[in-house]
Parts: structure tokens; sequence; C-alpha cells
């Protein structure tokens, strides 16, 4: 209880404190109105129920309705066994490229997964897997765009860290939990609470709660010393209160597939919820705490040499004096939780409500590792005298480097629509107070690895904490929207036009001697959009849209100057803080029946493209994201998609895309000019695609998945690049009859890599050139070194599980 309390109250103290008077006079109006008229149903004893707010999807002709985003609950782990394409290509109708995938897929997939890599196979989408298991955080880009330039949103809040912009999808939720996943490529919604999603948004629910009671239990075990348990419990209809509840536990493990140390998580989810006669309310709870041996990035020469000895180049087992690759120096630890009470309320006939308060609490640390100078070394641009460290040789200390860091984020997303038969306006609002913090500090380690005296950071003479960055940044999020829909030939034409206007202010201090203490930036941007879509016949659809977005530096480092300990001067200066500004234009085509077909044509312009770089801070080696102002981009393709309903137990499907994605602008390397204007762009492969085959007859049951990924450029001058790879994932799974208490007992395994394929997954750490050379003025242009992620490795996890 004292949990909830403290939740509670953070929650208060950031929304209603910072969100102002408009936000807290439109809830309580809302609020009065949905009393009323719940009051009004309860006396005529009528049920009400809501309709979808707003969208292209054709109005039903019936009233009173409401529509549940839920998976069937046919079988215990959510199969329905009569999903198009095996649950990878769900029936859609929105004016843009968008793919769902529900519980027939995602079932069957690794216990252990999380949602980037469960969306693998989707057009578009590339994954880049460093953990075979899905455990800890994966590489993603989207049509030529990194997973930083897309929204993600669960259950109707945004998910992605709002300094960075990306997401660890293994903290939001179990994968046994997950309802659907909707993938739209190359935008996003008009009501969804992101505004940096130029490549598209990733929308999670998780399954609602049963009406019946319910259990479910699984455990799992594989390679590389992997296992998970997980248990949920479903309260069903609880008396005649309208509410039902679930709640599940999960822990999983693994040891890395190379180095030393592994990662361990705990894993919470509850979802409570309400059915009113006017609508739905739900209170979501969950919490993860999460600690993980990174894994390190490879150059090109390094990954050769892999190849070629089989000494990885992993951090290592055994500790020395000054081995900061020691794996226990690299970790993180992470926890996580989140609350949230999203409604959706039927005011009267032609008024709805969607109402989604949130909170949100992230804390590290990340560590790092670091030779601290036991004197005559540097905090920001003063030198430090004697700072006498114990174990100490030669003048430097082996010590963790520690990224100390919490963030804590309050919102509010609120919309109302006026629903008539042609016609749906709404207006909405998104509110969102951000408050991060980070110290960088130092701890020395004794002979053993460990830190002296658990969590001691060295201090100066003069009793100050020796600290590389001690940054605090506060943002603020509000946009405004209107949209409107109108629809008209029996609903057969849908034109929607929206308009947002997105203001963001952002205020950062760092208290480093020598440092500008002090940057204040505000930002204002309008967002329109526009789609048109006609529905040739019950089974064919044609659409036509163009939406913008944009994002500010996907770094709070890009807003101070940072310090190593061994210099006066910074190693990286305030950078271009200009916001990117993206348009994009689709055409597309859609067939349902028997085979869903979808097929669309993009393109995309982007100016003050920012490419976010993981580099290693000088002298405190751990990963960082360090922003890249590369000026314009044109990204123009096109992408495909098939999928089947089962025919005699089978589900095929496929997927694919084309891309062409180009620099526009000659790149600023700092000394001079390279001339990237009309290179293909980085990280943007130009083939990609999956092929799929599942089958299921109710008790036996397996899918096949086949990916290709074409090679990706990782210097802007096209200069280095990392090869193209195939990767292929195997399930096989029996399901018993229900006998006793237990409802459909089944045995699953699943097979990752099925080849062992040695490939690199994604592209890291990128600069101008890979090569030195003159620039366009003449003047000398260094190279940088491109750095990758090592792909996932061939791995099983096998498991059983059981309703009850």
């Amino acid at each position: 209880m004292l949990m909830f309390a403290n939740t509670g109250a953070a929650f208060l103290r950031y929304i209603p404190h910072r969100a102002g008077c408009a936000h807290i006079v439109f809830v309580l109006a809302v609020a009065v109105a949905s009393t009323a008229q719940a009051a009004d149903a309860g006396s005529t004893g009528k049920k009400k129920t809501a309709a979808a707010v707003h969208g292209t999807k054709p109005a039903p002709t019936a009233k009173n309705e409401y529509i549940h985003v839920n998976a069937s609950r046919s079988m215990p782990d959510g199969v329905t066994l009569n999903a198009p394409g095996g649950g990878r290509m769900s029936v859609e109708t929105e004016a843009r490229s968008q793919t769902t995938l529900t519980r027939d897929y995602i079932a069957k997939q690794s216990p252990t997964a999380n949602i980037n890599t469960l969306i693998a196979m989707v057009p578009g989408v590339v994954l880049g897997a460093k953990d075979p298991m899905g455990i800890e955080s994966d590489h993603m880009n989207m049509r030529g765009l990194d997973g930083s330039e897309v929204g993600y949103v669960f259950e109707g809040i945004p998910s992605s860290n709002p300094t960075t912009y990306v997401a660890h999808t293994q903290m939001l939720v179990d994968a046994e939990n997950i309802g659907s996943i909707k993938v739209i490529q190359g935008s996003s919604s008009i009501d969804s609470p992101v505004y940096w999603a130029a490549g598209g948004e990733i929308n999670t629910r998780m399954m609602d709660p049963s009406h019946q009671m319910h259990g479910y239990v699984s455990a799992s075990g594989g390679s590389y010393g992997s296992n998970k348990e997980f248990a949920r419990f479903e309260t069903g209809d609880i008396g005649n209160t309208g509410l039902r509840g679930m709640a599940s536990f999960s822990y999983t493990r693994s040891n890395n597939w190379f180095g030393g140390g592994g990662v361990y998580r705990y894993h919470v989810d509850s979802k409570l919820a309400k059915d009113w006669s006017i609508g739905n309310t739900s209170l979501i709870f969950g919490y993860t705490r999460e600690n993980q041996a990174s894994y390190p990035t490879v150059t090109m020469a390094k990954w050769d040499a892999w190849q070629k000895t089989g000494k990885s180049p992993g951090y290592n087992k055994d500790y020395y004096f000054g081995n900061t690759n020691w794996y226990k120096l690299h970790m993180e630890d992470e926890n996580e939780i989140h609350v949230m009470l999203p409604s959706d309320l039927r005011l009267n006939d032609s008024l709805r409500l969607q109402v989604r308060p949130y909170y949100i609490h992230r804390t590290g640390p990340t560590l790092g590792s670091a030779m601290v100078p036991g004197s005559g070394g540097y905090m920001g641009s003063e030198q430090y005298g004697n700072l006498n460290l114990p174990y100490a040789q030669k003048g430097k200390a082996t010590a963790v480097a520690y990224n100390n860091w919490q963030e804590d984020s309050g919102g509010l997303s609120s919309e109302i629509s006026w629903v008539t038969r042609h016609n749906t306006l709404s207006f909405g609002d998104w509110y969102q107070y951000t408050d991060y913090s980070v110290l960088n500090d130092y701890g020395v380690v004794n002979d053993a690895g460990d830190t002296v005296g658990g969590y001691n950071p060295i201090r100066l003479p003069s009793g100050r904490v020796l600290a590389t960055e001690d940054m605090s940044y506060i943002q603020q999020v509000n946009t405004l929207y209107i949209a409107d829909t109108f629809r008209a030939f029996n609903d057969r034409l849908v034109i929607n036009a929206a308009f947002k206007a997105s203001m963001v202010g952002r205020s950062v201090t760092n208290d480093i001697p020598g440092t500008q203490y002090s940057n204040n930036r505000n930002y204002f941007e309008p967002l329109p959009q526009v789609s048109l879509t006609y529905f040739i016949t019950r089974h064919d659809q044609v659409y036509v849209n163009g939406t913008t977005s944009y994002r500010m530096p996907a770094s709070a480092n890009a807003y101070i100057d940072s310090y190593s300990l061994t210099s006066p001067k910074p190693t990286t200066t305030i950078g271009n803080l200009k916001p990117e500004y993206d348009i994009s234009e689709e055409v597309g085509y859609r067939h349902t029946g028997l085979f869903n077909v979808s097929l669309a044509l993009f393109n995309m312009n982007l100016t003050n493209h920012q490419v976010s770089s993981s580099e290693y801070l000088p002298g405190d080696n751990y990963l960082t994201s360090v922003p890249l102002n590369v000026g314009g981009e044109t990204i123009r393709g096109v992408q495909v998609e098939f999928g089947m309903k089962p025919w005699h137990h089978f589900s095929p499907y496929l997927s694919g895309q084309f891309l062409h994605a180009t620099t526009d602008n000659n790149f600023n390397a700092g000394t001079d000019y390279l001339p990237t204007a009309g290179k293909t762009a980085i990280a943007a492969p130009k083939f990609s695609g999956s092929i799929g085959l599942q089958y299921d007859d109710g008790h036996y049951f397996g899918n096949a998945n086949i990916l290709y990924v074409d090679k990706q450029y990782s210097a802007l001058m096209d200069n280095a690049a990392m090869p193209s790879y195939i990767t292929a994932n195997l399930t096989l799974g029996y399901r018993f009859h229900s006998f006793s208490r237990f409802r459909s007992p089944q045995i699953q395994v699943n097979i990752m890599n099925v080849g062992d394929n040695h490939y690199l997954s994604a592209v890291s750490g990128y600069g101008g050139t890979a090569k030195a050379m003159k620039g366009m003025n003449g003047t000398a242009v260094s190279a940088s070194t491109p750095s990758y992620f090592a792909g996932a490795p061939f791995a099983v996890v096998a498991s059983v599980s059981t309703g009850f």
C-alpha cells in the first residue's frame, strides 16, 4: 500500500501541478459530464457502450456498440486458429500502412521474446538482434530510420525514453500478456502521444482480463542457461461490480552468449478492468527489475579476427588490476514502474471521451569503467590535487564509472469527439512533464574487482564528488490537435484532415566547472496530416496520405559539454540543436478475404535529419547516444505484404521492402565538408523481406520463418558497410486435450537462428568517413571507425504450459 501511495503522490505532483488550469478545467468538465451521463444511464436502465472515436474504419451501423481490443481466448494462451497469416496480418482499414500481430503468432514465439523481436517479420522492420532470447534490448530500424525515430506506445501512453526516444521493450510487458502489436510504418496516429515518429509507430496492447476465473502457468529452459517461469491469475467477473482483473509474475535469466556475465529479470503485470454502462476504465500497473551484463560493440577488424581465431571480443570473466574490460564493470541495472488509468466513455449518442493519465518511474545505474588519475586529473576544466586513492598503481586506480540516472514522467492524454452519421470531429491534448537527472561519478575497485565500501564515490580534496557530468534535465511537452473525418457513399469514401501543434520546452543544467551551466530551448512545430481512402468493394481499398513529424536532438547530452578526467578541454561540445522535420506521402492498396494483400509506395523528405550514433565516452568506457545532424535525406520505396487464412491448417505469410534512401547534403565533418550528397544513407538496406509458414490443427502446431536483410552502409561516404545476412527461426509444439483442472496443456520448442549463421546484426556507431581523406576544401578529414552489434547465434528454448 505504501508503494501505491507513493506512486499516487508522485503522480499528483507531476500532473495537476504541472498541467495548468486549462487541463484541470477540461478534466473537471469531463468528469461532471461523465457523472451526469452515468446517472442518466442508470435511471433508464438502458445499457450503453462507446464506439471507436475516429479514424478511417467505416462507421458501424448499429449504435451503442463498444469495440474492445482483445485477443480471442479460445485457448489458454489466446490462440484462435483462424487468424490470417498465422496471426501476422490482421484485416486493416486505416489509410496508411500498418500490420497488426495477434496471439496466433505471438504465442508461438519464444516466451522470452520482447516486442522488437516479435515484429521482426513485418515489412519495413529490420531487427538488430544481439541477444538470442530477446531478454535484453535490441536495435531496430524501420524504413531506414532507427528506433529512436519510431514512436512506441503501450496502452495509449508513450513508452519510449523521452530524452533518447529509445524504448527498452523488454521492460514493458511479458510476451504471454500481449494481446496485439500494431506496427504503423512511416507515420503515427494524430492522437498518439508521440511527436518524433518519422519512422512509424509501434502500438502494443495487453490482453483484457477474462470474464471467467482462469489461471495460466509456464516454465521454459534452453541454451546459455536460460530459463523463465511465468504465472498469471485472472479473477473473472467479480460479482455484479463490473470489475475483473488479472495479475502475473515472471522470473527470467540467461547467460551472455559471448563474454562474461548474464541477465536476470523480475517482472509484474496487472490490469483491473471496469465495465460501465457508458464505456470502460482500466487500471494498469507494471514493475520490472532487470540486471544485465552488457554486450560490447565490435569493429570490423575485431569481427574478422573473431571469425578467424574463435576468440570473442566479449568482456572478460576474470579481473586483474587495470582490466577495464571486466564484465562486472559493464553492467546495467534498470528498474521501471508504470501506472496508467485509461478510460473510454460514451457521454451521449454523439460524444465520446478518452482520458489517459499515467506515471512512469525509471532508474539506473549504467556502469562503465575508467582509469582514474590519483592526482593531476581534471573535473571539467579544473585540475585537482592528490586524491589519495587506495589500490592505485603508477598513479592510477581502476574504477567503476557510475552513470547514475533517474527519470520521472507524468502525463495526461485526452480527447473528446463528436460523432454524427457522416462526420467525426475530435479535439485532443497531450501534456507530459519529465524530470531527468544524471550523475557520472567514480568508485575505486579493490584487488578482487569489487567497489571499496559499496557505493563510495571518489571525492576531491575539497570533499566534492569527482564527476564528469552532473546534469538536471526538465522537459515539458504540450500538443493540441483537431481532427475531422468525413464519410460518404455509404462509408466507402473516407476523408480525414488533422492538425497538431506541438510545443516542447527543455531546460538543462550541468554543474561541472568550466561548462555552460544552463541551456534552455523551446520548440514549436505545426504538424498537419491528411488522408483519403476509398473502398472499391467490401474487400478492396485504395488510400493516399500525407503526414508530418519532427523531433529534437535525441540525447540530453546534446545540450551540454562533455569532459573526460584527463583533459581540461571538452571531448564533445553543444551541437546543432535544430529540430528535424519530416514530410511523408504514401499511396496504398489492400485486399482482404481468403488472403490479405497490402501494397504501399512511400516518399519521405527529411531536413536536419538526426542519426543517433552509439559511442563510448572517452575514458569511461560505456556506450552513450551521440546525435549527428546529417542535413537532408530522401527516402523512397515500396513494401508488400501477403497473408492467408488457414487452409488445411496452413497459413503462409510473405513480406518485403525495397528502399532507396539518399543523403541530400554534404556533411560538415568539423574540419571540412565531405561530399556525401547523393550517397546511400547509413543503416538503410536496399532489400529486406521475410517468408513464414504456420501450421496449427489444434494439437500439432509449428511455424518456420526466414528473414533476409541487405547490406547496410556504416559511414556517410559509403566507404564502409555491414554485409547482408539471412536467419531462420523454427517453432514446434503439441497441445494435449484438457483433463482434470488442466486446460490445453502444451509443449513448445523454439529454435532461433537455425543454421547458426554468424553475422553482424546492426550498425552501432558511425561517422562521416571510414578512411582518412581530404574534404571538399582540401582540408584533411580524419577517419572514424564504425562499430557493430554481433548477431544472435543459434539457441533453443523448450517450454511447457497449461491453463487451469
